[in-house]
């Protein structure tokens, strides 16, 4: 008599390990939360000049493409650092180098609230970006070594990292219109002397080292069968697309974020600088719920085919930011953020199938120098293309970056997958 089959389980992109055996407080929330609130102040520290963009320019009589050529310092300094970073995480600890970030990142704030001259204002702001480089490989490194549900670990640092992006420009736009740039400058520099003081103790015990007895934080560590397990090498081949698309989107994402604020502050009227941080916060709010939902979604979806899927959606988004009417370029704006933001969990999550543990901090480091490096170059680009064609403009512009990072990664789809997307007879689902 023939036996019944049974179900297959759903396959998971990324492992589970073993529940525990007796109910207490989920061990991944206070990683999550420390590494979430350094997210958080990382993404609101190098997005602060973008916000203050109509001001400075006030003050110091410069043009679009001049306040462009900053932001690219700015930006450049956040991704030429994330290299060096990593190696300097992978020997101090990635404790050690989240603090320094938070810590160097606030004390550089104090002092761009004194700059007296646009040479100083970049000076400074060089100093915050490259400070803001180290949080990146070392936060992701923590999350993916220490939690026991990766993908939605990385949806949750996400989540409350999209905070910092969404409320920037709302809450500086505010304050800077209530009492100035500098107060501003001063204002946001707090948080981070509180958190950089404040978070050894946050963020739990000292992790489990890569092969270590533990079987739980090897699998959280992103340890899957033929992908990256400690002791093995990195597998380039994948990397090298994931790259080129990164590197892409970081284009888009510094683009946008640099004139996004500006794009709505034309046509306002008075108060516009508030009204417009208030349009853009709005959209990039909906980023939030973009994070969460490529997180959950990465665990059960083919990672590289999801991130493709997620930039073609975004590209006719974003260039409908360009329209005229306001009401469809802040809902355009929101899809945009939506579809971008559910990327990144994605994307961080693909790196740790193909790098080990012992090399992880690295490759975040070569992620974030191409990411925020390259994506830099972004400012001054669409600084030239705003100064000559319209601020509009920018954006479809931008849209054509986003849409090669899709078809980018669509590349890696009959080159580099893992044996639960496409081996023969392959496993149904990973360990659980």
């Amino acid at each position: 008599m023939r036996q019944p089959s049974r179900p297959q389980p759903p396959v998971r992109f990324y492992p589970r390990s073993p529940e525990p055996a007796a109910a207490g407080p989920d061990p991944d929330t206070p990683i999550i939360l420390a590494t979430g609130v350094a997210h958080l102040l990382d993404h609101s520290y190098l997005l602060l000049y973008p916000a203050l963009l109509v001001l400075l320019q006030r003050e110091f009589g410069l043009g679009l493409f001049s306040l462009g050529i900053i932001a690219n310092l700015h930006y450049l300094a956040s991704g030429a650092g994330a290299l060096p970073a990593g190696w300097v995480a992978d020997r101090i600890g990635a404790i050690a180098a989240m603090r320094t970030f938070l810590l160097g990142s606030s004390a550089s704030l104090l002092l761009l609230a004194l700059s007296p001259t646009p040479v100083l204002l970049a000076a400074w702001l060089i100093c915050v970006g490259a400070f803001c480089s180290l949080y990146h490989p070392a936060g992701l490194t923590v999350l993916s070594l220490r939690t026991r549900r990766m993908g939605r670990a990385l949806g949750l640092h996400g989540v409350i990292g999209n905070i910092g992006i969404a409320l920037t420009p709302a809450v500086a736009a505010t304050l800077a219109q209530a009492a100035g740039w500098r107060w501003c400058c001063v204002i946001f520099a707090v948080p981070g002397m509180v958190a950089g003081w404040r978070l050894p103790a946050l963020a739990g015990p000292p992790p489990i080292a890569p092969g270590g007895p533990a079987a739980p934080a090897a699998t959280g560590s992103g340890a899957e069968p033929g992908g990256a397990s400690p002791g093995s090498p990195i597998r380039w081949r994948p990397l090298v697309f994931l790259y080129l698309a990164v590197s892409l989107t970081g284009f888009v994402y510094n683009g946008v974020m640099t004139f996004l604020p500006a794009r709505f502050a034309l046509g306002n009227g008075s108060g516009r600088l508030t009204a417009a941080g208030a349009v853009t916060s709005l959209a990039l709010l909906v980023g939030m719920a973009g994070q969460y939902v490529g997180g959950s979604l990465s665990q059960r979806f083919p990672p590289a085919l999801l991130f493709a899927i997620l930039m073609g959606l975004s590209t006719p988004c974003l260039a409908l930011v360009a329209d005229r009417r306001i009401g469809v370029a802040a809902a355009a704006a929101a899809g945009f953020s939506f579809f971008h933001f559910a990327s990144q969990p994605v994307s961080n999550g693909y790196l740790a199938r193909w790098v080990p543990p012992h090399r992880r901090s690295l490759g975040y480091g070569v992620y974030f120098t191409l990411s925020f490096g390259v994506g830099s170059f972004a400012a001054a680009a669409a600084g030239y293309v705003a100064e000559h064609w319209g601020l509009p403009r920018v954006f479809p512009f931008l849209s054509a970056a986003a849409l090669a990072a899709g078809l980018v990664m669509a590349g890696t789809l009959t080159r580099a997958r893992g044996p639960a997307e496409n081996a023969p007879g392959a496993p149904r689902a990973w360990p659980s």
